[in-house]
Formats: structure tokens, sequence, C-alpha cells
């Protein structure tokens, strides 16, 4: 269920295979995914090397439906390392652009996110 070594070293095996195949988009999606994984572990330097990455990709290569995902998770590690003005800014980024790029359950999801990473304590 939660995230284990096993299910990063998935992630990094899928994301080295898209890049052998040329796969620019499934590269920049996979480190996105990865970021969260490690997100959940609290690996957050990690997780932000990975959304540089992602992000560079996103922006080379015109990626923007991957933008409202690596600002949720940009708000995710700041907002877990009480950077909460940061987080806010990440997290209004991400529901702006999940509105234009992305469906109304991804933005529902987004909101629900941003409501329960700003309420940590």
């Amino acid at each position: 269920d939660g995230v284990t070594a096993e299910s990063i070293e998935k992630g990094r095996k899928a994301y080295e295979k898209f890049e052998t195949l040329g796969l620019k988009s499934d590269v920049a999606f996979e480190f996105n995914n990865l970021a969260f994984d490690w997100i959940e572990l609290e690996e957050f330097e990690k997780a932000r090397k990975l959304l540089e990455k992602a992000e560079k990709m996103s922006d080379d290569y015109c990626f923007m439906n991957l933008k409202p995902f690596i600002e949720l998770n940009l708000g995710k590690i700041a907002a877990r390392t009480d950077e909460l003005e940061l987080a806010e800014n990440h997290f209004d980024n991400a529901v702006k652009m999940v509105s234009v790029y992305c469906g109304n359950e991804d933005l529902l999801r987004f909101k629900g996110d941003r409501e329960k990473e700003l309420s940590i304590e």
C-alpha cells in the first residue's frame, strides 16, 4: 500500500526504460511520481531534485499538463517543511493550472490536498 524501497526502485527502472526508449513525456511524469514517493518518505531534498528535472523537461518540451502536478508536490514539500507561505503559493498555482490543463476530478483532488497539507500543525 505505502511507499517502499521496492516501489521506488520500480519507478527508477521505469524512468530509465522510458529514457532508453526516448519517451520524454513518460520520463518527466515518472520524475514527478518518484518525487511524490520521496515526499511520502520525508526525503524532501531527493524529491525536490526530481521535481527540478521534471520541471525542466516540462518547460523544454511543453508538457503543460505536468506543471500542476509539479506545483502540487512542491506545495507538499513546502507545507511539510513549515514554509507555509511558499506552500500556499505552490498550491494556488497548482489549482489554477489544473483547472486549465486537467479535469475536474484532478481539480477536486488538488483542492483537497491543499486543504489537508495546509492544516498540518
